[in-house]
């Protein structure tokens, strides 16, 4: 019985937008998406100024470029478990890119003019795909850095967050 490797994928998104998963070697893939980044945001306080409150939503160009690793295929197959379509676990380095004027913090306003906003991280996920629904689950955590280049001129202004 042979392990099962990888194959390349396209997928329509639900969150909309369009992925490419390419093949590179034995178990590895890189993995691109191209969305719509929708943002909804809502700040209630009460604190010594008094009862203040603040919504925001917005919607950024957003592009997102992941390797993946894919370990458990032949444990899979071993259990009789689907493993087509790269229905397996993976390890992976993720980097998200958003053209961008909205704040890295929200501490601070709004940006004067549009920038890249990068979040660079490592992940643990799973990827599931139903042949006959044609249904994909693909999710994934782990940590992660969000850093983007201000427009102010400010150097107190901080540019980067932890984000898990």
């Amino acid at each position: 019985m042979t392990v099962p490797d990888v194959t390349d994928i396209t997928k329509v998104t639900f969150h909309p937008g369009l992925s490419y998963e390419k093949r590179i070697g034995r178990y590895q893939t890189l993995y691109g998406q191209v969305f719509p980044a929708i943002n909804f945001s809502l700040d209630i306080s009460d604190g010594f100024g008094g009862y203040n409150s603040d919504a925001s939503f917005y919607v950024d160009p957003a592009v997102y470029l992941q390797y993946r690793f894919y370990y458990n295929g032949g444990k899979r197959q071993r259990k009789k478990k689907r493993t087509e379509l790269n229905s397996m676990n993976y390890i992976g380095v993720v980097d998200r890119t958003v053209l961008s004027k909205h704040p890295v913090n929200s501490d601070y306003d709004m940006e004067k003019h549009y920038r890249t906003m990068n979040t660079l991280g490592a992940v643990w996920g799973l990827q599931r795909n139903f042949d006959r629904s044609r249904i994909s689950i693909d999710l994934n955590v782990g940590p992660a850095i969000a850093f983007a280049k201000s427009t102010y001129t400010d150097p107190q202004r901080p540019s980067a967050k932890l984000c898990i």
